[in-house]
């Protein structure tokens, strides 16, 4: 599993380079989402000292380190969902872990009224999405109808708080073109990237002394991932599509031009060549 003290170490680190560039960061998710099966359903039991020594200090870490926006979780924690508990939202998230940001839902996370009042600030917008407006939980009449008081002012001043503290590259809302034009690869990224990727392997074991390879050495490649493609049109196409190069859903950045396992061996043995 995940050691708590290298994620409390790489989060806050992560956390303070991203926001010192002007964005803010979010941390997610909050709490205990620790499989993919049957995300949205399954119950996490947790007691609270597991809470506190083992999940929670990465949390805790990157509230320390100043992050904007805590994302909930799809699943139960013992027995209610984490986005509208409020013994995780506030009695855990903000009293006992000093976390001050907003709290945003995962898409489709919010499963019911009344979840305002557990903590949270933000509703995305799966739930309107996908319904006829009966599940716009967020909305102002629903708001209006289901908050208790002060509850809505406390969660729009935590939103603006953070979004004051960025630093706009654009016109709020009207960012999304921007956003599709901003370049992200340039030759810098790419060989910090490649930097990152050499000094980040780690030999484990070396059976036989195998490495480093010997003069005349045959090396097989066995699998489709070793030369697979990367089929930039298909993932435009469907937008949670992964393939060997990234991941599938609303995180995924595609890659222009990744480079194969057998490409990487062919461009390096061409160059001793």
């Amino acid at each position: 599993g995940e050691s708590a003290h290298l994620a409390s170490r790489m989060a806050a680190t992560y956390i303070e380079g991203m926001q010192s560039t002007g964005v803010r960061a979010t941390v997610k998710h909050f709490g205990f989402n620790n499989q993919e099966t049957n995300r949205n359903y399954y119950n996490a039991r947790v007691d609270e000292r597991t809470a506190f020594e083992v999940y929670y200090p990465p949390f805790e870490a990157a509230f320390k380190a100043g992050v904007a926006a805590v994302m909930c979780a799809y699943n139960l924690v013992n027995g209610t969902y984490a986005c509208g508990s409020k013994e995780l939202l506030t009695r855990d998230l903000r009293e006992r872990l000093g976390f001050d940001g907003f709290v945003m839902s995962d898409w489709w996370a919010v499963h019911g009224f009344g979840y305002q009042n557990a903590g949270l600030d933000m509703l995305l917008p799966g739930n309107r999405m996908l319904t006829d407006g009966s599940h716009d939980f967020f909305s102002p009449d629903n708001l209006a109808k289901t908050s208790e008081p002060g509850v809505v002012d406390t969660a729009a001043d935590r939103v603006l708080a953070e979004v004051l503290r960025a630093v706009p590259t654009c016109t709020p809302p009207y960012c999304g073109q921007e956003m599709l034009r901003a370049r992200a690869t340039s030759d810098e990224h790419v060989a910090l990237s490649r930097q990152i990727a050499t000094e980040s392997v780690a030999l484990l074991k070396n059976g036989g002394r195998l490495l480093p390879l010997q003069s005349g050495s045959r090396v097989a490649l066995v699998g489709s991932a070793c030369d697979a493609r990367n089929d930039i049109d298909a993932m435009l196409r469907q937008w949670n599509l992964a393939n060997y190069y990234t991941i599938g859903g609303s995180g995924r950045t595609i890659p222009l031009s990744p480079a194969s396992v057998a490409a990487g061996l062919r461009a390096a043995w061409e160059k001793r060549v």
